[in-house]
């Protein structure tokens, strides 16, 4: 009797011993779509670009997936994100990310970072997926006659013939990468069909971009021509035009500018023997007033 008793007992109470959380399996993967994406930064352009993250419950149980994002100083919309994944599913988070319209031209790793946790605080081993993102380079470029803080464009000037003379024209950089600047003289074989003599020394040259470090210090150029205009002809034209162009060189860019500046050549010569004669044989009246106080002189003695 005492026996069936017990076993009675014990049989209830194997009843009320709760239940066992089940032996889980908490396991998931996450990846981009897209090895790559890229960031347009050009003037008119958004810089933004979108792609999406998939995550996939390998384990057994539902889960809870949390993740963060980040790459440097872009702009990830969202950068935070909670989603539930039924065993066997997957989801896809939607991700954009942008740059500043006239960022650098650069590569950014940009990496999320997860966690996993089921119904009963069984968590999964963190995981990370990372995609490249490429700041696009574009090129941009200005050019005005003279120096940075003195420029004019178009310039004016008159100058003597046969003399030696220089042109200034600077060159701005304002794309968001260094590019080498093809450098010419459009006009260079009728000038010099004209008679003119000029030398550009520089055919190309590398400038900096205007980035944060060197603002507007290191991205422009200043490029010397050297020129000797003909000689004055009284009966036709003796004013020139140098046109000045910079452009860049990297393969599929097709940015350039010109600048201009203009002569009038001047007969110097000339007037400067008129000058001297002027100068040398005394004018009438002078004569004259010479002439009339020695005559006074005269009487005066007489």
């Amino acid at each position: 009797m005492k026996r069936g008793i017990a076993l009675l007992l014990g049989l209830l109470l194997i009843g009320f011993i709760p239940n066992a959380a089940p032996q889980a399996s908490i396991a998931f993967s996450m990846s981009f779509s897209d090895n790559q994406i890229n960031l347009d930064v050009s003037p008119g352009a958004n810089g933004t670009a979108c792609t999406e993250l998939v995550i996939s419950n390998e384990g057994n149980g539902d889960i809870d997936v949390d993740g963060n994002t980040t790459g440097d100083d872009l702009v990830i919309t969202p950068s935070n994100f909670s989603v539930s994944i039924e065993t066997g599913e997957s989801v896809t988070v939607p991700m954009c990310i942008t740059a500043a319209i006239g960022s650098l031209h650069r590569t950014v790793e940009v990496v999320t970072t997860a966690n996993a946790e089921d119904q009963y605080g069984n968590k999964a081993e963190n995981k990370s997926a990372d995609i490249a993102v490429i700041v696009d380079q574009y090129a941009e470029i200005m050019v005005t006659y003279g120096w940075p803080d003195n420029s004019e464009s178009p310039y004016h000037q008159e100058v003597c013939e046969l003399s030696d003379n220089q042109s200034n024209f600077t060159v701005f950089n304002l794309g968001n990468y260094a590019d080498t600047i093809a450098l010419e003289v459009l006009n260079q074989q009728t000038l010099e069909d004209s008679g003119f003599t000029i030398y550009l020394p520089d055919i190309q040259s590398t400038i900096n971009t205007n980035d944060d470090e060197t603002a507007w210090d290191d991205n422009w150029k200043t490029f010397s021509i050297q020129f000797f205009p003909p000689a004055f002809d009284a009966a036709g034209n003796n004013y020139y035009t140098i046109i000045f162009q910079a452009s860049t060189t990297l393969q599929g860019e097709t940015a350039s500018q010109n600048a201009t500046a203009s002569y009038d050549i001047l007969d110097c010569i000339t007037e400067a023997e008129e000058d001297e004669d002027e100068e040398v044989v005394p004018s009438i009246s002078l004569v004259s007033s010479i002439a009339a106080v020695a005559v006074i002189a005269l009487r005066r003695r007489y």
